[in-house]
This record gives structure tokens, sequence and C-alpha cells, in this order.
């Protein structure tokens, strides 16, 4: 997988990223596509060969102009998961703990998990 990062002239606001995202999610296969009126970019992560000519084509009908595509090496990020013991005075047999999976300091699901001894 491969990130592209167009850099795009003439989105103003975020309805502008949200027509970009429909766009590009409507005329190529992409895992994710990210736009941004305030840095003037769509980040796009796609399987390798992305066609950039039917891209700028595809942005040109939108009314926006792509002054630049860089290609790059998509690497995902990683899961970091945290584990916390929730203390329990009255319960003898059980133990609890929950399980946070944590990505960029957000809270994205809980779990909990008795574990008998």
């Amino acid at each position: 997988m491969e990130q592209i990062i167009a850099k795009i002239d003439g989105m103003m606001c975020g309805m502008c990223e949200s027509h970009m995202n429909d766009m590009v999610r409507n005329n190529f296969k992409v895992k994710k596509v990210t736009s941004s009126h305030a840095k003037k970019e769509t980040v796009i992560v796609a399987e390798e060969g992305f066609d950039d000519a039917k891209f700028t084509e595809e942005v040109e009908k939108l009314g926006y102009k792509v002054l630049g595509i860089e290609h790059q090496p998509y690497e995902k990020k990683g899961l970091f998961l945290s584990l916390i013991h929730i203390s329990e005075p009255t319960r003898r047999t059980p133990i609890s703990y929950a399980v946070f999976c944590l990505k960029k300091k957000k809270i994205t699901h809980l779990s909990l998990i008795n574990i008998r001894r």
C-alpha cells in the first residue's frame, strides 16, 4: 500500500473537503482518504497503481486545481494496549481488568476481563 499526498488549490471549507473525499471514494479503490482545506491537501491510502492522471482530471471536474502529487510507502500505525487493574475488595475470587485499546491517545474500545485465581 502507498500513501498519496495531493496538494489541492481551491478548497475553502469543510464541505469542499467532503466533496473531495466523496469524489475519491467514488472513483478510486482506496482504504482511507482525508482532506484538509487549511493544509490544502488530500491524503489517500490506496493499493499500488494509483492513477494520478485520472485523479487530476476528477479534481478539475470539481473546480479545484492539483498543485502536486507525492507518493510514499504507507506504514500502518501501531495499536497500543493498556492494562489497568480494578480492585474489588468485596469479591475474593475474580479479579477484573479493564483493557483499553488506545490510538492517538483516544479510547476506541473498552472491554472487561474477569480472571479467576
